[in-house]
């Protein structure tokens, strides 16, 4: 039966093709003809004709007799016996040659024309990681059916999963994103990729709020009452924390949350985007204003929540495996999909690992809700696409809204599109308290917040990097003479993106280390130094030997100073250190910079970054990944062609 009519005020009619669900008959038909079974592939009617006509070498041929005998007679006579036959006259030797290489190139034509018939389009999916599972089990499913294009090519599908902002180095044929935002920005970018009018259907309905540690949802209520973000807000602008709620409470201290970084992340944005929601008492199916979003008020108060904002990233999963691997008393709550609640409670629970101290739960704010649609865009515009992988990549599409591909989403946890529009009942076992998810929790239950405007996310976005909790970073930077030519060259512009990248607040110091370690000036915070800082940065001339372990201890020592400065203040601050080398320390120092290095078990510690630049730092890598995971920082391998994209990765962890 066809899906009924979308529910009230469920995902933003950003376009015709997301409002609404075609009808898709249970046997796939997408315009395209009716397709082969698996095993049953049809030769292509070209060959079929071949197969079945004279072949060439009988053509103009008499038919050979099928006897000796003679037709005169049973008495054989000396004409009658049968003489040897007459050797067959000889092809002159270049045109017998010329004769068998037409027969090779023939050969090879029909060769080449088998194998392009039988080889697969394949159909490479970008992916948001909010819905691996689940599409990593339909493409399974896809592959095994054994679906075909309409000339009678086999489609097979990989995927790739992250984030949500578009990669054009993995050359996608299918986009898909949480929220067709992502689409949308993109196409006013480069490469622009799809037509989401004709081209994007929503797979999933899938709300965005907050992981919490079940026993800390259940003293805000949960699960026999709903939980408000101004309850969050309170908690994360109170100088007691969780005290405020009953002094049972006060051994949790302060509230400490996570999100995504806003730019890059879609359930950071959009967590930043509810907080203003409840800030502005803007209520479900209204829009944001920028004159609402950029208020003293606004401003203010997005200031006070960030001062618990304890740990971002790239990605929601990265700061929920941080949540399992610390426990309850580093990270409280993080902002991401419900789904990923379900697959942390099953793969780290009980059933899974058994490495979650305790269960998750999923809080969605009472006040509003987003509900992402997840869409599904064939990339129409892309210049490696063609009409074939466009077919393919439809057939797929249409696939994943077929109830047998859909009913997948339960097992991890996901409410497939069909359910959203009532086609579909949720699977109650699957949404229940004891995965952490609420079997009644609807667009109803949970009012859909509305996606902003591109124009709005741009203000948006500014306006939270200029409220954001303000960073104190010192930079290490390796400038020994094995950093000389082109791995200088590449590092020093790395550097000078990563200051562009960061806040206009942010505080910056960069320690250069060879055979010593130098303050390079000036330093300060970026909207006073950043053009004389960078001048500064292009300047650097690589001499002398590895100072490594020495220079970490010094920019701890200029950490310690920032933060006892920091204290008179009533602000509250990230504090980060970056360390880049392409070689092994051979100064000496390492017991000293261990000794002095934090533990990592409070979030309000420094968290220290390390990047292995090129091939030749030895066991420094092995030393520079137990620094990083020590504090909870990240290490990364860098190489010339990506430097940059690793400084850019770490810009948005603060």
């Amino acid at each position: 039966m066809p899906p009924g009519p979308p529910i009230a005020g469920f995902i933003v009619p950003i376009n015709p093709v997301i409002r609404g669900y075609p009808y898709i008959p249970p046997a796939y038909s997408s315009g395209a003809p009716q397709v082969a079974q698996a095993g049953e592939e049809e030769p292509n009617e070209t060959l079929k004709a071949a197969a079945s006509s004279p072949t060439p070498s009988s053509v103009g041929r008499p038919a050979r007799a099928s006897s000796a005998a003679s037709t005169h007679g049973s008495k054989q006579t000396d004409e009658d016996t049968p003489k040897p036959a007459e050797p067959a006259s000889r092809c002159p030797l270049p045109y017998c040659m010329l004769g068998l290489c037409g027969a090779i190139v023939i050969a090879g034509i029909v060769a080449g024309v088998l194998v392009s018939m039988s080889a697969p389009v394949t159909v490479v999916v970008q992916s948001s990681n909010s819905k691996q599972r689940w599409l990593t089990d339909a493409i399974a499913l896809f592959n095994a059916k054994a679906f075909h294009t309409s000339e009678g090519r086999r489609i097979e599908v990989t995927a790739s999963y992250g984030g949500s902002i578009f990669d054009p180095t993995l050359m996608p044929h299918i986009f898909g994103p949480a929220t067709i935002q992502s689409v949308e920005q993109q196409n006013l970018l480069s490469p622009v990729v799809s037509s989401p009018a004709t081209n994007c259907k929503s797979s999933a309905g899938v709300p965005v709020g907050f992981a919490m540690w079940r026993s800390m949802a259940e003293a805000l209520g949960w699960p026999n009452s709903t939980i408000q973000f101004k309850t969050l807000a309170a908690l994360a602008q109170s100088p007691v924390g969780w005290a405020s709620l009953g002094p049972q409470y006060g051994q949790w201290g302060k509230f400490h949350m996570g999100h995504g970084f806003p730019f890059h992340s879609t359930s950071g944005r959009l967590a930043v985007t509810g907080m203003v929601h409840t800030i502005t008492n803007t209520t479900s199916g209204e829009q944001l204003s920028a004159a609402a979003i950029t208020s003293p008020a606004t401003r203010t108060a997005l200031h006070e929540i960030a001062k618990a904002v304890s740990h971002m990233g790239p990605l929601d999963t990265s700061l929920l495996e941080k949540m399992r691997e610390r426990g309850p008393s580093y990270l409280h709550t993080v902002a991401t999909h419900e789904s990923n609640v379900f697959r942390w409670n099953r793969e780290h629970g009980p059933l899974g690992t058994n490495t979650l101290e305790e269960p998750l739960v999923f809080v969605a704010p009472a006040e509003g809700t987003f509900w992402v649609e997840h869409p599904l865009c064939p990339l129409d515009l892309v210049e490696w696409t063609s009409p074939r992988l466009l077919e393919a990549s439809r057939v797929f599409v249409d696939f994943m809204l077929t109830p047998e591909a859909q009913m997948l989403g339960f097992r991890h946890g996901t409410r497939p599109y069909l359910t959203m529009q009532g086609v579909l009942p949720a699977d109650e076992e699957v949404f229940s308290p004891e995965n952490g998810l609420m079997p009644d929790l609807s667009p109803e239950t949970a009012p859909v917040l509305p996606l902003p405007s591109n124009d709005i996310v741009s203000v948006l976005l500014s306006t939270w990097k200029a409220e954001k909790k303000p960073a104190r970073v010192v930079c290490v930077f390796d400038t020994s003479g094995s950093m000389a030519g082109r791995p200088m060259a590449a590092a020093k512009d790395a550097l000078v993106a990563f200051l562009d990248t960061m806040a206009d607040h942010d505080f910056i110091r960069i320690l250069t280390f060879a055979s010593t370690t130098k303050a390079l000036a000036p330093q300060g915070t970026l909207h006073e130094v950043r053009p004389a800082l960078q001048a500064a940065v292009r300047a650097i001339q690589p001499i002398g030997s590895t100072r490594l372990f020495g220079s970490i201890t010094q920019a701890l020592d200029d950490i310690n100073d920032l933060r006892a400065v920091d204290e008179g203040s009533g602000d509250s601050f990230s504090y980060i250190v970056v360390v880049m080398t392409d070689g092994q320390d051979n100064i000496g120092g390492e017991a000293e910079m261990w000794s002095r290095l934090p533990d990592g078990s409070a979030t309000e510690q420094l968290h220290i970054f390390t990047v292995a630049f090129g091939q030749n730092t030895g066991s420094s890598a092995t030393i520079l990944r137990r620094i990083a995971t020590q504090t909870n920082g990240k290490h990364f391998t860098a190489s010339e062609s990506d430097i940059g994209d690793i400084y850019e990765q770490i810009s948005m962890e603060f």
